[in-house]
């Protein structure tokens, strides 16, 4: 995991990158930069990046920076428009910025005149490949996003430089790295002197007293889609979420497409109840708010937030977050597992996280699904399904479990008649040689559960 690492000190051990795999990064991309004047080759490197919206930004700068900006002060009306815009250029030249790459949109015609002009006058002069090149981007962008994901890859250059490993780790930002450290070190045999904890969450931010709400924020989909850089989108997504209700929390590093979050509430020790799921769901309402509209540009998937419905210390927190992350797992395993004819469209689209009595007994039938124990459990009583009728029997049992074993009401929500429904019965009656009831039918629902569990071709997409 990355940690301690200081984000504003790139230096030429390897904290650069080029202006050409700068261009390359997801968000910038995707606003199709258009290169009006200079040259945009693997010789001109990047060390940072800036939002500027100063008209003279060169005594803010050092060198080798890529600004990024609107030009909000060059109005359309400004007299001296065309001036400004060459006095603006020539700070940046004078300074040696990487590049400057401005989005102007349509209705500032005079500026994106003035632009073009400029471009063609820097490309004529003689040292043309040594100014400050100019950037346009065609689209709609996201400064934010740009800039985080070029501060995320300089923190990667610089962790190889110092020859750290960065194939599968997520590259963090500091406070979420400091997070990490500080929930690895309570992890560690021993864990860590209550002062010395006590020290490192006030450094984060974070009440001294509180006590926190556990969760695992899981991402779903193909490894391309959960790659370090979309987890640590989603990390700053979900500190970004606790700081819109105003929530202290810590956000850390978890296994590989997880995040774990400890949520702060001010509650004493005692039963979760309304408190807990009231702090759990503002939080999640927020995470998704945000995901949503990093989704729009394909840089966050789907995930599911596992939850353990508790409220700890933090010393308490390695236990309490492994509970959690063990809820998210099977989570995605059932959700994607669960036959189609029994999701519920409606359930989908508002969940907005996971609790232990959610899985139900497929919760723990997930981890076991597959082994040879199971498969001989599966095989001892999945028989009784193997006849013409095999479906017909598959929905009484089902049926019977959501019911109660009320027949009245089993029979409503199949549709049958009584001696229909009673006919059916005794046929499983006389095929398991048990009664319709109790463990028997347990031992019923747990074989159906698992074959679902296990059944390639009826799984869900995740």
């Amino acid at each position: 995991m990355a940690g301690g690492i200081k984000l504003d000190v790139m230096d030429a051990r390897g904290g650069t990158l080029t202006l050409v795999e700068v261009l390359e990064l997801d968000p910038v991309a995707l606003g199709q930069p258009r290169l009006l004047s200079g040259v945009a080759d693997e010789n001109r490197s990047v060390r940072w990046a800036h939002v500027i919206g100063q008209d003279r930004p060169g005594h803010m700068l050092e060198g080798r920076e890529l600004i990024l900006s609107t030009l909000p002060r060059l109005a359309e009306d400004r007299p001296d428009l065309e001036d400004a815009l060459e006095q603006y250029l020539a700070d940046l030249d004078a300074v040696g910025a990487a590049a400057l790459a401005v989005e102007v949109l349509p209705d500032r015609p005079r500026l994106l005149e003035a632009l073009e002009a400029a471009a063609r006058s820097r490309d004529a002069q003689p040292a043309a490949a040594e100014l400050t090149p100019l950037l346009h981007f065609s689209r709609v962008v996201r400064f934010q996003q740009i800039t985080e994901a070029l501060h995320w890859e300089l923190v990667a250059r610089e962790l190889e430089a110092d020859g750290a490993e960065r194939d599968g780790t997520p590259i963090w930002d500091p406070m979420v790295s400091a997070a990490t450290n500080l929930i690895d070190d309570l992890a560690a045999p021993g864990g860590l002197p209550a002062q010395d904890m006590e020290d490192r969450v006030a450094a984060l931010g974070m009440p001294r007293s509180a006590r926190y709400v556990p969760l695992v924020v899981l991402l779903k989909g193909e490894p391309k889609e959960t790659t370090s850089y979309r987890v640590a989108q989603l990390a700053l997504g979900a500190r970004q979420a606790a700081a819109h209700i105003r929530r202290p929390a810590l956000v850390a590093a978890g296994q590989e497409a997880e995040i774990c979050v400890m949520l702060a509430v001010d509650e004493p020790a005692g039963a979760f109840a309304e408190a807990g799921r009231r702090a759990v769901d503002t939080f999640c309402a927020a995470l998704r708010t945000d995901a949503d509209r990093r989704r729009t540009y394909g840089l966050v998937p789907r995930y599911l937030v596992g939850v353990a419905e508790q409220f700890v210390t933090l010393a308490e927190a390695p236990g309490a977050l492994a509970d959690a992350a063990g809820i998210a797992r099977a989570a995605l395993r059932v959700s994607a597992r669960r036959p189609r004819r029994e999701q519920n469209p409606a359930e989908s689209a508002t969940r907005q996280w996971w609790a232990a009595a959610d899985l139900g007994l497929s919760g723990l039938l997930v981890h076991i699904a597959g082994q040879p124990e199971a498969e001989w459990f599966a095989r001892r009583h999945l028989p009784v399904f193997a006849g013409e009728d095999g479906e017909q029997l598959r929905e009484i049992v089902r049926a019977s479990v959501r019911t109660g074993g009320n027949k009245a009401e089993l029979a409503r929500e199949l549709g049958l008649s009584r001696p229909t429904l009673y006919t059916r019965i005794s046929r499983i009656e006389r095929l398991t040689g048990r009664p319709f009831q109790g463990e028997s039918l347990l031992l019923l629902y747990t074989a159906l559960l698992l074959e679902e569990l296990t059944a390639p071709g009826d799984a869900a997409a995740p």
